[in-house]
């Protein structure tokens, strides 16, 4: 027996009494859903820290935990999906990653939450010590709700038949069963019971869906809690699904005005250094080489200099992997041959920078053992990969390179068009790029490795004597559930608004969400979609930049595919748009590319960003004043305000402007 989606979200937002029930569960929905869906299954999580818990004390704590559960007989018995483990704890500046099973969460992380203690075991525990271990107390508790369900069934919106919706505490307590005391039960519990014991009861085929059983279910799981230490209770403050990541020229230059804006003002962005947070860009491709005095490029990417180094002869600046983030900061390694094949070759780098790095190896290990704060400087070697010939690697999936290239290549590229070399230009055709991969060889990531990235980015900002960058460009999307946090408060989109107060531009892609095909009664049909804007273009404080045609915006307007707004919460998004149909674009191997998305479009705002602050330095810090310039003079292209933001951006206006 498996609970559907309807019957399970009954349980999760369903009623304990007369009226909705808020529960302000520290797990998430979307994680509730996860195990609903399959209960046996485990399920990779981000855990927030509540304030002053810092993340490496938690992860400890869980460690500790979680190995004396498996020692339990409860943890035996509990079905679950024999599948390799994931790369098992790690922790970053802000949250502590983990793979759990249901029960896992159940018995080991919520009762480490405040809301287990002020609700579940309000009363001093009394009557959850009760459920668990008097047969007699269960049975009346299940004898009231039955029939408080049954009461209900008045109700033109309940099914009297689905005894797992409808539980009504208030009724319940004034069955004849509990005489004139009533117990005092805090409707948390009741409504954790109802939807634990539901999923569980899923698992065990044997079972039917009934009261009774699901309160039985509920109370096994919950027999020989290991307790929790008093140093660590209360150091969850919430759970959620890590949530999965993916990836989202001249004639579009042109249609923004850059080649214009680049004339009339001879502005340079040479000092000016961009972090481009995406699957990585090919430091060896031509279009990002170094221009010498003399007019032209260096010939290769990387020169031997007589002093036993090599020079970077390329705008690339320095290339940061985070793909492997999880695993150089899991306390518990996986096994290589629990890696899939590009696994294990993109962990053969980290091999490689860990030994030629032994102190930094040594001194992490310890750190990480001991659950002390996370040292970037003892991290940043690790990340690092070198741009020397025979250190230097690649990147292979081309989301990145082609998203740099919009923004600041300069190349003629041997490739030709109606019997003429074609010139590509970036945006910033001389800007400097730091190479910040977390999309893997699939064009995939999820929110833990992100938010290392950007904590990374906020490290190099903190710790330079000069301001080392003074923009990111975001061209991947994480998509955002109402359901599951507030708008622009989930855990990547609190990153960046931190990096915004730091005085960097963040731009980010809107998503390529606002189109759906689905299938009704056979038949394909066609939807648009608003409040599709996707993380971290939720957050206030970004650049969140939708798509229109390359050349064409006024005819077009804005491409089917772009993300709409508002935001959940009912905020104008997205900010800007930019071109983002059939960009051509660089890709890895010398190569170009024509590509669709939000991801082309934000590169093109990211651009407009670096040539105002180079042509106006004062703005240099003031991210949210340069995000005004930039909306007060777009051009208005006479659609509607959520699909357009402030209309399409207009480099040589915004500049003329200051």
């Amino acid at each position: 027996m498996k609970l559907d989606k309807k019957q399970l979200e009954e349980a999760i937002f369903g009623r304990i009494g007369f009226q909705r029930f808020t529960q302000d569960s520290p797990v998430l929905p979307d994680v509730w859903l996860a195990f609903g869906d399959e209960p046996t299954m485990e399920r990779d999580l981000l855990l927030t820290p509540t304030w002053g818990t810092p993340p490496g004390k938690l992860s400890n704590a869980l460690a500790t935990r979680l190995q004396a559960e498996k020692k339990k007989t409860n943890w035996k018995n509990f079905p679950r999906h024999k599948k390799p483990r994931g790369p098992g704890i790690a922790y970053n500046v802000s949250t502590v990653a983990v793979g759990l099973y249901f029960d896992e969460l159940i018995r080991v992380v919520l009762p480490m939450t405040p809301w287990w203690s002020k609700y579940i075991l309000a009363n001093e525990g009394k009557v959850f010590n009760q459920i668990i271990s008097s047969q007699s107390f269960r049975d009346k508790l299940s004898e009231s709700l039955a029939a408080s369900v049954k009461d209900s069934s008045n109700d033109s919106d309940i099914d009297s038949d689905d005894e797992l919706r409808v539980w009504d505490l208030n009724r319940a307590l004034k069955n004849k069963v509990w005489g004139k005391k009533p117990p005092q039960i805090h409707p948390n519990l009741i409504w954790l019971i109802k939807l634990v014991g539901g999923i569980i009861v899923s698992v065990r085929e044997d079972n039917k869906p009934s009261v009774h059983t699901v309160i039985d279910e509920f109370a096994k799981l919950m027999k020989n809690l290991i307790p929790v230490p008093k140093e660590d209770e209360g150091g969850v403050w919430g759970a959620n699904l890590n949530r999965q990541a993916k990836a989202m020229v001249w004639h579009s230059t042109t249609a923004v005005k850059a080649d214009a804006a680049r004339r009339l003002f001879e502005v340079s962005c040479k000092d000016i250094y961009w972090a481009v947070v995406d699957s990585g860009i090919d430091a060896t491709h031509p279009a990002f080489r170094t221009k010498l005095p003399d007019g032209t490029y260096a010939k290769e990417p990387f020169k031997k200099n007589g002093k036993g180094a090599e020079d970077n002869m390329t705008r690339i600046v320095k290339t940061y992997d985070f793909t492997a983030i999880r695993r150089i900061l899991s306390r518990d390694q996986t096994k290589s041959e629990e890696l899939t094949e590009a696994q294990k070759k993109r962990f053969e780098g980290v091999q490689k920078r860990f030994a030629s790095n032994a102190r930094q190896k040594k001194e992490l290990k310890n750190r990480l053992r001991k659950g002390r704060a996370l040292d970037w400087e003892i991290l940043a070697p690790l990340l690092e990969i070198p741009h020397t010939k025979e250190g230097y690697e690649a990147p292979v999936f081309e989301h990145g390179t082609h998203v740099a290239g919009i923004l600041a290549a300069d190349w003629a590229s041997e490739e030709k068009s109606n019997h003429r070399k074609i010139d590509i230009q970036g945006v910033c055709p001389d800007l400097s790029l730091y190479d910040m991969r977390v999309l893997d060889e699939n064009g995939e990531s999820d929110e833990f490795t992100i938010l290392a990235a950007l904590q990374f980015v906020l490290y190099l900002i903190a710790n330079a004597d000069n301001p080392l960058l003074q923009g990111v460009n975001i061209s991947l999307s994480i998509r955002h559930k109402v359901k599951n946090f507030a708008c622009g408060c989930t855990p990547v989109c609190e990153e960046v608004e931190r990096l915004v107060n730091s005085g960097l531009i963040v731009v980010a892609a809107a998503g390529n969400d606002g189109y759906l095909e689905f299938e009704m009664s056979g038949a394909i049909s066609e939807s648009y979609r608003s409040i599709s804007i996707t993380d971290p273009g939720n957050a206030q404080g970004v650049i969140t930049v939708g798509s229109t045609h390359r050349d064409s915006p006024h005819t077009y307007g804005v491409s089917y595919f772009s993300s709409r707004g508002p935001t959940g919460d009912g905020r104008m998004k997205p900010d800007l748009v930019a071109p983002g149909e059939k960009i051509t674009s660089t890709v890895p191997e010398k190569g170009l590319k024509s590509m669709d998305g939000t991801s082309m479009a934000a590169p093109h705002v990211s651009g407009a960003a670096a040539l105002l602050i180079a042509r106006h330095r004062e703005l240099i810090g003031r991210p949210a004043r340069v995000k005004q310039i930039l909306c007060d003079t777009a051009t208005d292209l006479g659609r509607e305000r959520y699909f357009q933001g402030s209309g399409m951006v207009d480099i040589l206006r915004a500049m003329q402007s200051v």
